[in-house]
């Protein structure tokens, strides 16, 4: 997009016929967008949005002047139905969200927070309805035409769909109002959860089972594990001396894994993980494995904050490509890992896990929250810190003594 720098504090943005479609303030770190007219849009429209806080366009808007990306339209309608055109929009990077009247008209301030929130949300409510289309499209056209396409099954809407569960038990007031019906159903359903569970687990590496029948010698080898987690911190290995390690020992960090699969060892070619788990449901999630020294955040001085190392972007983003190709090809990669492996696996939204550096690297608050913030704001990709794995091993541990 062209750019033309009026004088050393103020820049503006036009497109290809020259027209403005934001300025910028880079010393009062103020916006101004215009809004362009959608032709195939109905109804009202921006004219400005206006920004305080930024020294550059953040992403969730369109850099050609077509206003705000995902949701826009149901954000502006609904602020139109509220206020008709008598308001202006205000994103804030530093100011809460509320409106304020001023003269006939109301200034709406949305923080930028907040509509990042609710963008993250319509695009995966989005993902989500594209998922199911996708699914109900495999269904039928191999019903119409089943020498060309391969079978596959259709979701039937009224069964249990994954991740509703942990949406529910997720709520922060859900103790405080469960009903008699609820406690019911819950201590009906957790005895056969425990068998599910317990049922489902394979491979050559069987999880460590927290039961009534625990050994000492269970005790022992966790203890051993810890030991040598520990010792190998304390030394500088090299990335593929952890990827060793890991791959011995990884079903033991988190016990809703059952199996490990290999790229290797499957004889897979193109952009695939080197190493995948199979979760006790068959689901299967991506694993990228790093150095607890990889630095984690960068300092960004003009703003005093921080953001991802040069060297976790590259991982984020290679993960992401994983999941791409592994989604794309499902149908391939089930038969594939079915034929080699004897496991029917389920690839429904794979999610991945980088495990890199160490808490240490977090010495404030900032650092901290930073941290936070821009982990759960990554799509279907988390990071994991070295020392993190450490403390969920020794609970584990600590678990099987109590029990």
């Amino acid at each position: 997009m062209p750019k033309k720098v009026v004088n050393s504090n103020l820049v503006e943005h036009t497109d290809d016929n020259g027209k403005l479609v934001y300025r910028i303030d880079k010393q009062k770190k103020t916006i101004e967008y215009h809004v362009k007219k959608d032709p195939n849009r109905q109804g009202f429209e921006f004219d400005k949005i206006y920004f305080e806080g930024f020294d550059k366009l953040p992403s969730g808007f369109y850099s050609n002047g077509f206003g705000i990306t995902s949701g826009g339209y149901l954000l502006r309608d609904k602020l139109y139905g509220k206020f008709g055109s008598n308001f202006d929009l205000l994103i804030s990077n530093t100011s809460k969200s509320k409106i304020i009247k001023k003269g006939a008209k109301q200034l709406v301030v949305l923080n930028y927070d907040d509509l990042s929130i609710f963008q993250d949300r319509i695009r995966d409510i989005k993902k989500e309805k594209n998922t199911e289309n996708q699914i109900a499209a495999d269904f039928y056209i191999n019903r119409f035409f089943p020498k060309h396409f391969e079978e596959t099954e259709e979701i039937d809407a009224s069964l249990y769909q994954e991740n509703q569960i942990a949406e529910v038990l997720n709520k922060v007031d859900l103790k405080d109002n469960l009903s008699k019906d609820d406690a019911e159903a819950l201590l009906k359903f957790y005895p056969e959860f425990l068998e599910i569970a317990g049922s489902k687990l394979h491979g050559k590496k069987k999880l460590i089972q927290v039961s009534k029948n625990k050994t000492e010698t269970e005790i022992v080898y966790l203890e051993s594990v810890i030991k040598e987690f520990e010792k190998k911190l304390e030394q500088n290995l090299v990335e593929n001396k952890w990827q060793e390690f890991l791959r011995e020992y990884i079903l033991l960090f988190n016990t809703n894994y059952s199996t490990f699969i290999e790229k290797a060892s499957i004889s897979l070619a193109g952009k695939y993980p080197d190493f995948m788990l199979i979760d006790i449901f068959n689901f299967l999630d991506i694993y990228e494995i790093k150095k607890p020294s990889t630095n984690l955040l960068k300092h960004d001085t003009s703003r005093d904050n921080y953001y991802w190392d040069v060297e976790l972007v590259k991982a984020i983003s290679q993960v992401e490509n994983y999941i791409d190709e592994v989604s794309k090809n499902s149908l391939t990669f089930r038969d594939i890992i079915k034929k080699k492996k004897g496991i029917e696996i389920r690839v429904i939204k794979p999610r991945a896990f980088i495990i890199a550096g160490h808490s240490y690297q977090l010495d404030n608050i900032t650092k901290e929250e930073n941290f936070r913030l821009l982990n759960t704001s990554l799509k279907n990709v988390e990071i994991i810190m070295y020392d993190e794995l450490l403390t969920s091993l020794k609970n584990f541990l600590s678990r099987l003594k109590n029990k």
